[in-house]
């Protein structure tokens, strides 16, 4: 039975006869049937080996590298927990989000711009807003001394808008310089040959209609960057977080935003990093954005999937950042409420006893003794006396002691 039969797999490559193989120090060897039986198959074995080992370590680079294999894993896995259908769905469709951003920034590479998706923008910090936003800083503390006052909506509104202009867009990658070389390499052929396809003249068409989003920035890369990056600037964090509190309003922008947060993925564990940040500013902000979620009735499940230990620091941060100023404000306004209803009955008081002045020394003046009326008076007070009503009154006291009606 010839070798080539029973061999798994040659090495050699197509233009070479079946029957010449080549060692690794390069020498070729003849023909099977003129080479001894034991040294044909001594080193047949031994380049068997050597190919094998030099696929595997190939094999095991590229299943290292490629996140074809990873995903692969991560669906295998899936389905051995017993994860729903949905949830398999939801990760292959991440992964064609994925693999459409790295299409999307191929073509930038190539070509210059690209139609099937935003273009890639990095994070910029431009001396405009700095200078914009501390002279408006400088302006709020000195015109606004009391801490009560806040920012005109229209000018709050305009910082806002100037930040999203400096936000980054695109694909986001663990490391730009690294990883983005890396995932375009293994998918540049992949790439080319989809672009040949319907799906992608679709894709192309769809975009230029434009996508359907409820925001004027791209909210995918600013998730993404939360979720993958390593090393980010305090200045960009912070401006995720404030434009990401002030634009997130309404239901749709809410369910838009979960939708980038799907449960394989942690859920809203990306934006709770920021509760653990040393800047108290960020720690607020993030605080008031996992407020948003929690208060809608979406995302209050979200919020009961998150772990445990971000949940008792949002809830810790939360309790002195906003219970304990509510208390205390309505402290303030119970204080106050009390001081205007002393202020006011003292205020009434004084209205009561201003009023009644003159009759109090009206009565000052009058005394009801007999000796203090002149003599002219005397008849007076005897027809007085004598009022049939008075009468009939000293007749029905008649047991008692006589005494004057004017007497007190």
């Amino acid at each position: 039975m010839p070798l080539h039969s029973i061999r798994p797999f040659s090495p050699a490559p197509p233009e070479r006869s079946t029957t010449e193989l080549t060692t690794s120090s390069g020498a070729v060897l003849g023909a099977i049937g003129n080479t001894p039986s034991s040294l044909s198959h001594k080193d047949d074995s031994h380049l068997l080996k050597s190919s094998n080992a030099m696929g595997s370590s190939k094999h095991e680079a590229a299943a290292k590298d490629s996140l074809d294999n990873l995903l692969m894993e991560d669906i295998l896995q899936a389905i051995q927990a017993h994860f729903g259908e949905s949830i398999i769905r939801a990760r292959m469709m991440d992964y064609v989000r994925r693999f459409i951003r790295i299409g999307s920034r191929w073509e930038e590479d190539q070509y210059g711009t690209s139609g099937i998706g935003i273009k890639t923008l990095s994070f910029k910090v431009l001396p405009t807003l700095r200078s914009r936003t501390s002279s408006s800083n400088n302006n709020t503390t000195s015109s606004n001394q009391s801490p009560n006052q806040k920012l005109n909506s229209s000018s709050r509104s305009q910082l806002i808008n100037d930040k999203i202009r400096f936000l980054g867009s695109g694909a986001v990658f663990v490391d730009d310089e690294v990883a983005h070389k890396k995932e375009l390499l293994l998918n540049s052929s992949r790439i080319e040959g989809w672009r040949e396809t319907d799906s992608y003249q679709i894709l192309k068409k769809k975009f230029e209609l434009g996508g359907e989003t409820h925001f004027g920035f791209d909210i995918s890369h600013q998730i993404s960057r939360l979720r993958m990056s390593r090393k980010m600037p305090e200045v960009e964090v912070e401006t995720i977080y404030e434009v990401l509190v002030n634009t997130i309003e309404t239901d749709e922008q809410v369910v838009e935003v979960l939708s980038w947060l799907p449960s394989y993925l942690g859920g809203l564990l990306p934006l709770s990093f920021g509760l653990f940040h040393p800047s108290k500013k960020i720690r607020s902000l993030s605080v008031e954005l996992i407020r948003k979620f929690e208060a809608h009735p979406i995302g209050q499940k979200f919020f009961k999937s998150l772990n445990h230990f971000n949940k008792l620091a949002y809830q810790r941060l939360a309790h002195y950042q906003l219970v304990l100023p509510f208390l205390h404000h309505q402290q303030q306004h119970q204080q106050h409420q009390q001081q205007q209803h002393h202020l006011h009955e003292r205020e009434n008081h004084e209205i009561v006893d201003k009023s009644n002045v003159p009759l109090f020394n009206h009565f000052h003046h009058l005394s009801f003794n007999s000796s203090s009326f002149p003599a002219s008076s005397a008849s007076s007070i005897s027809s007085i006396s004598r009022h049939p009503s008075i009468i009939r009154a000293r007749s029905s006291s008649a047991n008692t002691e006589a005494e004057s009606f004017l007497d007190f």
